[in-house]
């Protein structure tokens, strides 16, 4: 009897049986699989950001592009650029906005005029086509800012404010007056 024992305490100790070892590999491979769904989840997150990320400087540098001409021709510009591999198309517009009503605006012809910019960057393939849309708005002047003044030394040309003479020194309040 002595022996019967001996072989079962062997048996035990001796190492795992074939279903610890299964269950055990099981375990690791939905571990090691979960960590691949995780990291390819990431890794598309990665791309998303970086595609988001890419329209939103195109767009803003459009954008700046679009205030620094102060042109009346890059209204409905659009083109196509890649970048990183991704097609991306733009299209610029700019609207009028109208400050005051039509009899106001007839009756002061130097009014400045307010302009929307719109810049509309779209990418990706035509059924999951994604956009990004940045607007901005600049203050336009009429084309003729220049003005004539006679004064007795003879006449000057000027570049005068859209918004009237700049008031003198003296007419300007003080600290104390508000």
């Amino acid at each position: 009897m002595r022996r019967t024992t001996d072989t079962s305490a062997r048996r035990r100790i001796s190492g795992f049986t074939l279903i610890e070892v299964l269950v055990a590999l099981v375990i690791l491979g939905l571990g090691m699989a979960s960590i691949l769904v995780a990291y390819s989840s990431s890794l598309n997150l990665m791309r998303v950001s970086r595609d988001k990320t890419t329209a939103a400087l195109l767009a803003r540098s459009k954008l700046e592009e679009t205030i620094a001409t102060n042109n009346a021709d890059i209204e409905g510009d659009s083109d196509e650029e890649r970048y990183n591999g991704v097609l991306y198309a733009y299209r610029i517009t700019t609207t009028p906005l109208p400050l005051v009503s039509k009899t106001v605006a007839d009756h002061f012809k130097d009014l400045p005029q307010l302009e929307e910019i719109r810049v509309d960057v779209y990418w990706g393939e035509k059924d999951k086509q994604q956009n990004y849309e940045l607007v901005s708005y600049r203050r336009r002047t009429p084309a003729n800012t220049a003005v004539n003044t006679t004064a007795n030394t003879g006449s000057q040309t000027t570049n005068a404010s859209p918004f009237g003479p700049a008031p003198s020194p003296s007419a300007t309040p003080s600290p104390g007056n508000l």
